[in-house]
């Protein structure tokens, strides 16, 4: 006679291997792999839009096809879901048999703070050529966490360089050469102003 799982037990680990209580390990969820060079590039000259496109593809992922409306709020509000996706990666982390010491989750604040950071320099930065360029040093250093947590993400997969995904398309060269003439123009034209 199988044994019946009791409701209201606590949960029982994932990873435990137990068919007669029709347990039985599931795989850890995909993650969005990609390059450090191309997260680092694509992050830091697309003012911030590639890294709300790396969290829809990471919820996408973790979520699946069918609930893509869902990750792109999540996306959309990293800031507070952001502790959630990183725990899911440490969790596919683990499964994967990597050391516990680098852990996404530890990577929640920084990020947040660094966001907030970043926001409040490009408003400022506006009225000062200093501030301009201080804002672009900002968004290198708010890409830092979310590098971090790449990293993580591309061993769990058994591809500690991204090389899956990184070559550059057509989009990314555009997106890149955009910001890279937007950042431009905009401090000559703070430069200007200021004389």
């Amino acid at each position: 006679m199988a044994e019946s799982r009791n409701p209201y037990a606590a949960p029982i680990a994932d990873d435990i291997d137990d068919p007669a209580r029709g347990l039985v390990r599931r795989e850890p969820a995909p993650c969005y792999v990609v390059s450090l060079l191309k997260f680092y590039l694509l992050a830091c000259s697309t003012f911030g839009l590639y890294k709300l496109y790396w969290f829809y593809a990471q919820f996408r992922a973790q979520r699946g096809n069918a609930s893509k409306g869902n990750a792109a709020l999540a996306a959309f509000f990293s800031i507070f879901t952001a502790h959630g996706l990183f725990r899911s990666i440490d969790l596919a982390a683990a499964a994967a048999g990597l050391p516990s010491s680098p852990r996404a989750r530890n990577q929640t604040a920084p990020y947040i703070v660094l966001t907030l950071l970043l926001g409040v320099v490009r408003a400022l930065s506006k009225q000062s050529l200093t501030l301009g360029v201080a804002a672009l040093g900002v968004s290198v250093l708010a890409a830092a966490p979310l590098a971090r947590v790449q990293g993580i993400i591309n061993r769990s997969a058994g591809d500690p360089r991204g090389s899956q995904n990184s070559t550059f398309n057509a989009l990314n060269i555009f997106s890149i050469a955009i910001g890279a003439l937007l950042t431009l123009l905009a401090l000559v034209g703070q430069a200007q102003g200021t004389r």
